[in-house]
This record gives C-alpha cells, structure tokens and sequence, in this order.
C-alpha cells in the first residue's frame, strides 16, 4: 500500500510544479495525472478495499491541493511584486533630444529602463542587446517611442 501512496504522492507533487512553477499544459501535469491514475489502478489490484482506499485518498489530496494552490496567499509569493512608475505616452520624451547620453537601468532586450539626464524613460534599440549601466546615445526620437545605441568609448591606447 506504501507503493500506491507514493504513487499518488508523486502525483501530487508533479500537479503542483504543474500548477505553480510551469504554468501551461507541460509534462510534468500529464505525468502528474498518469502518476496519481496508476496510484489508483494499483491499489484496486491490490484488492477492492486498498482501491477504494488509493481512490479516496488521490480524491481528497487533489481536493486539499486545489484548494492550496487557489489561494491567494499562494498567488501573491509567486506574482511579480515589482511597481513600475514610469509612463509611457505622447509627453515620454519631451526633455529628451538626439545626440542626448545616458546610462541602461534594465537590460535592453531590445527594450528596457534608460536613465537620461534626470528622467528615466523606456527606450529601445535597434538590432544589438545592451545589459545594464552601459552608456548610451539617444540616436532617434519619435512620438512614444525614443531609440538608443551603445556609447562607443574611444580609449587612449
């Protein structure tokens, strides 16, 4: 009977990675389910009452698993927490001209957090990836829309 509920443990478990650590239709759910199915399956040919016993407890473990992962609590440890209070619209740029230099906050791939002069605004580049406190140039500015390149640092050498 430990085999059974191993089985349906293991199941248990894959559902939950499932659920909370790679959300969508993967693997680990499908083998979760099949994990918990031969649980059951197992238990009955073991005899009628260990597969009534295997059933009861894969019913009321994905019952209580459910119940976990529906919480909100739960939700709230794996939700990003992270506010962002920049903007985005007509007025982004306004203070922003060509030719300005300025430094990447968040990795620009190809759009991210630049801080230009005193403001800090989303821009993105074209073609290249910049990671992050890398000098920039702004090389365009459009209505919503302001385009960096790579600060090509000329050394003495």
């Amino acid at each position: 009977m430990s085999f059974v509920i191993t089985l349906i443990a293991l199941g248990i478990l894959l559902l939950l990675v499932e659920i909370l650590l790679l959300p969508g239709v993967n693997v680990a759910g499908i083998i979760g389910l099949l994990f918990m199915a031969a649980g059951v399956y197992v238990g009955y040919q073991q005899g009628p009452v260990q597969g009534h016993v295997a059933l009861l407890f894969a019913s009321v473990a994905s019952v209580v698993m459910a119940v976990y992962a529906l919480r909100p609590k739960t939700w709230r440890r794996v939700a990003l927490q992270e506010r962002i209070d920049s903007q985005a619209g007509p007025n982004m740029g306004s203070h922003v001209r060509v030719g300005d230099e300025g430094i990447t906050l968040s990795r620009l791939a190809p759009m991210g957090k630049a801080l230009i002069g005193e403001q800090t605004v989303e821009v993105s580049t074209v073609g290249e990836l910049i990671d992050p406190q890398q000098p920039i140039v702004v090389v365009k500015v459009e209505e919503g829309r302001i385009v960096v390149k790579p600060k090509k640092i000329i050394s003495d050498d």
